[in-house]
């Protein structure tokens, strides 16, 4: 499977930098411990609750939970989801090696 990288920089005052660093980090953490919530649930359980409302309870539970920007959690949330239908699919297909979507790099 291909593997594409993109590296961009930020140019913007220290205050904005420090807000989009602070955003992708919050993303970040949330698609990482959201993975980790399905994973575990799907290993004790057999089987994964997708349900945004369930979701939204797992959120509520991670670290700096209440520092997260609400947008970028909705978005990470809906991402995670169609993450772990595609995993399902290409699994069904046997395009599949690993488990579940690997977490995304800190």
């Amino acid at each position: 499977m291909p593997l594409l990288t993109l590296k961009a920089q930020v140019h913007a005052d220290p205050e904005t930098e420090r807000i989009l660093r602070d955003a992708m980090f919050c993303a970040t953490k949330v698609y990482n411990g959201l993975m980790w919530h399905l994973r575990q649930e799907l290993k004790e359980k057999g089987k994964v609750d997708l349900r945004r409302s369930t979701l939204n309870r797992t959120l509520k539970t991670l670290p700096r939970a209440k520092g997260y920007y609400s947008l970028s959690v909705q978005l990470t949330r809906d991402e995670v989801i169609q993450a772990y239908r595609s995993f399902f699919a290409l699994k069904k297909n046997a395009f599949v090696c690993y488990l579940i979507a690997p977490p995304r790099p800190s």
